[in-house]
């Protein structure tokens, strides 16, 4: 609904008004379940999580400038990573007890960001049982 009412002789004024409605699930009364699938649902996921690592290792240990990517070359940089895992030593030469403590470090970093800087809580989106999550929200938009 909008109405303009003159306020002075060379002015406009509007007024605009909106309504919105929406009916939630009966209490006891869930939405529909979701089916996961994207990246073939969990297994996918996992295969994502878990092989990407194992892929650019074998890509880092099998290419080189002088022959590529190699077939020949795949077995002999199995053969090195398998030679540099010295177990049961600290954790073979492949884990650095540095690199471990910045990724804690950011992850903390992140983890205070989190905490204490200024933002505002949010509701998501509906869910099955006709509640929402609140989040927070520390964007701009």
């Amino acid at each position: 609904m909008s109405t303009e009412t003159p306020t002075q002789p060379n002015e406009v004024r509007t007024t605009i008004t909106a309504k919105a409605e929406f009916t939630l699930p009966a209490k006891g009364e869930l939405n529909p379940r979701s089916k996961p699938t994207e990246f073939f649902g969990p297994i996918g996921t996992a295969a994502v999580t878990f092989g990407t690592p194992f892929t650019a290792y074998a890509l880092f240990y099998a290419c080189n400038e002088v022959d590529g990517c190699s077939v020949s070359g795949a077995g002999a940089a199995l053969s090195k990573v398998l030679s540099t895992l010295d177990f049961p030593s600290t954790a073979g030469k492949l884990f650095e007890w540095k690199a471990l403590g910045v990724y804690c470090a950011w992850y903390a970093w992140c983890v205070l960001c989190w905490a204490v800087l200024p933002q505002d809580w949010i509701e998501g989106n509906l869910l099955r049982d006709g509640t929402r999550k609140k989040y927070k929200m520390n964007g701009e938009w």
